[in-house]
């Protein structure tokens, strides 16, 4: 790894940092909270990335789409090819003083271009991309980040295991940092909608709101959490928010049919994250639940980012229970705990926070504490912004 000469800011212009990610920025909130910081401290910022059916509306400038993604793999490997020539002559033109690629897709092309103007790389590795048994093309994979991850100045994670376990099977012994995927401050809305109001309108009346959002899907506990509400009240109500396939839709929309929970299940679809953010304040209890099917699934906590919207909206949440989780709750304090995978686990914990209001009322306010101390995206990026002021200065 090249060595980087502290720069004094007073003998620098407006210092240029180009962001590379092989996916949509746009629906990535980490992403884009770590492009308006970056924006905040008076860097020219781009983004390079692709397009992929509509984002959150988080970047309204500066992000410039070079291709779209493709269910189909032939077209996928024309689109990687034709963005890696693209973001790297576009970068020639533009000549950043600071690359930062977002995931390992964009490795090739954020590597080209530090090399060739000798500006510092950054590695922002939100997925790893593996299951829990490294087998066939994964070990390739990593063989592959193996090699490259010498060029890299710095390497950040979400989440601390994931650091650690990327440092184990790769060998590396570049600086790496942990920067939660937590909500900037500056995303929280002006302004709360009711969500027992929407719903009255839909013809649904919960005394208890039980809300889940984001992808849908098999290992998203999903049909656990619908079969977890023949354990609870009658009044609890389980609202569900985000994307999914036809195909997964349709099997959920028949067990709630089957189970005769149409009046206790809702599927709100998708929201953009300024609506979720201001609905969550008036939701009971968010589940953060998943399967522990890969690395990230399995190492989930503070790179969760459903989980870190809970906690800035004053919520308690239900999150998986190992061991992982209940250190992270020491500094939280706003968790219950289940079994993923068992309804029954699902609903008791449930029922630990709509069964006892001070205990609610307890979790909501160490929530808060937690976001307004620690738990935000402003405090945790501040040490790598410190390293890139080192780096090129201001």
């Amino acid at each position: 790894m090249e060595k980087i000469s502290p720069v004094s800011p007073k003998r620098n212009s407006m210092k240029k940092i180009l962001i590379i990610q092989l996916a949509n920025s746009e629906k990535y909130p980490p992403v884009a909270q770590m492009y308006h910081l970056l924006k905040g401290r008076g860097y020219d910022v781009k983004i390079f990335c692709v397009k992929d059916g509509e984002g959150f509306g988080m970047i309204q400038e500066d992000i410039v789409y070079l291709g779209k993604t493709s269910r189909n793999r032939i077209l996928n490997w024309i689109s990687f090819s034709t963005f890696f020539i693209l973001s790297y002559l576009r970068g020639l033109i533009y000549r950043p003083h600071l690359v930062i690629v977002v995931d390992f897709k964009a490795v090739l092309a954020g590597l080209a271009l530090a090399k060739i103007l000798s500006v510092p790389l950054i590695y922002y590795c939100l997925d790893i991309g593996v299951k829990n048994e490294l087998v066939g093309i994964q070990k390739l994979l990593l063989s592959i980040e193996r090699k490259f991850s010498k060029y890299f100045n710095l390497i950040i994670f979400p989440e601390e295991n994931r650091a650690k376990f990327f440092r184990r099977m790769t060998g590396i012994r570049q600086k790496i940092m942990v920067v939660y995927n937590a909500v900037s401050k500056n995303t929280i809305p002006s302004r709360e909608i009711s969500l027992k109001s929407i719903l009255a309108e839909k013809g649904y009346t919960f005394k208890w709101i039980i809300f889940r959002h984001g992808g849908i899907g098999e290992n998203h506990c999903i049909e656990e959490s619908i079969l977890a509400m023949e354990h609870l009240p009658k009044k609890a109500g389980l609202v569900l928010a985000g994307y999914s396939n036809e195909e997964y839709l349709k099997k959920i929309k028949q067990l709630i049919l089957q189970r005769n929970l149409e009046k206790r299940v809702l599927l709100l679809g998708i929201l953009q994250r300024k609506e979720i953010l201001e609905l969550l304040p008036s939701v009971d209890i968010g589940l953060a639940i998943v399967k522990p099917t890969s690395i990230n699934k399995k190492f989930y906590g503070t790179g969760a980012v459903k989980l870190a919207e809970y906690i800035a909206s004053g919520i308690p949440s239900v999150v998986n229970d190992n061991k992982i989780m209940r250190e992270l709750n020491k500094e939280v304090g706003a968790f219950v705990f289940a079994d993923p995978y068992s309804p029954e686990s699902i609903a008791n914990a449930i029922k630990e926070v709509i069964n006892n209001p001070k205990k609610v009322k307890k979790l909501g306010q160490n929530a808060r504490r937690a976001f307004e101390t620690f738990y935000n995206f402003e405090y945790q990026f501040e040490p790598v912004l410190r390293e890139i002021e080192r780096w090129i200065g201001r």
